[in-house]
């Protein structure tokens, strides 16, 4: 009899640093007056043979941000892995500082920096990155999926898609087009990666301050508050694409609204 699949063993990894504008996180004086150094995150997934990285930080494209440092190298190896063990990247959405890192410059052209994985990301994402031309130099979405399609490693998914057995896709509408987040069967119980619903952990308890980095911001905080009402009602922890800690935190019902708790490494 074939019993169900071990649970896959997460390692969250800072993967990058980016500054930004404290008020463009909180209202002025909040954070202060300088840039808040605001960190870039991935989760690294283990089991058995097998590695997935959820997102992937911005790479070389940490160029286009002034400041900025691309992490994943070193994040890789501190957690004793490198790029040829990664067989599969989930991507939250296609913002540079997720996509970035899944490409390397060989020849004065990108390719796939994991040379075995293939990438998948929500079909909505992709398909809306490959309808568009780049605005901004931190618009790269149709650069990076026109490399990933050239090397025949993307793959579009749908909400509730299961890329390997015990994760599953969520869409998360409002940030971006596609964006998603991810459920993760581990040991210790369901893991949830919430990609970018938010960028700082203040943004738990004011949920209106996210508004300037989402594309549609009614949508988004619509998705929030579910998000935050499903979590603080479960307890699962959750990681994101911005959130502090080398471990997952918690959102917890506080005050008449939502707080974020960072967990005790020793509670895991």
């Amino acid at each position: 009899m074939i019993g169900r699949p071990s649970p896959w063993v997460p390692t969250p990894l800072h993967v990058g640093r980016l500054p930004i504008a404290a008020e463009r996180l909180a209202p002025t004086g909040v954070l202060g007056t300088g840039p808040v150094a605001m960190p870039v995150r991935a989760l690294l997934l283990r089991r058995g043979r097998r590695t997935v990285l959820v997102d992937a930080g911005p790479g070389e494209l940490v160029r286009h941000w002034p400041g900025g440092d691309d992490l994943l190298g070193p994040a890789l190896a501190a957690a004793e892995a490198d790029g040829s063990d990664v067989d599969l990247v989930v991507l939250t959405h296609l913002d540079f500082d997720h996509v970035g890192g899944t490409l390397a410059t060989v020849g004065g052209r990108p390719r796939p920096a994991f040379p075995r994985a293939r990438v998948v990301a929500l079909g909505d994402g992709v398909r809306a990155a490959r309808g568009a031309s780049p605005s901004t130099p931190l618009d790269l979405g149709p650069e990076a999926v026109a490399a990933l399609d050239a090397a025949d490693v993307l793959e579009e998914l749908a909400d509730g898609d299961e890329p390997a057995p015990g994760l599953h896709v969520r869409a998360l509408p409002g940030h971006r087009p596609g964006h998603a987040g991810l459920d993760v069967e581990t040991g210790d119980g369901r893991l949830v990666h919430v990609g970018d619903l938010f960028h700082h952990e203040l943004h738990v308890a004011h949920p209106d301050w996210h508004d300037a980095f989402d594309s549609d911001p009614a949508t988004a905080r619509r998705t929030r508050s579910a998000v935050m009402r499903e979590l603080a009602t479960g307890g699962h922890p959750c990681v994101g694409g911005h959130l502090p800690g080398d471990v997952p935190g918690r959102i917890v019902a506080a005050d008449g609204g939502f707080a974020w708790r960072p967990t005790d490494p020793g509670t895991r």
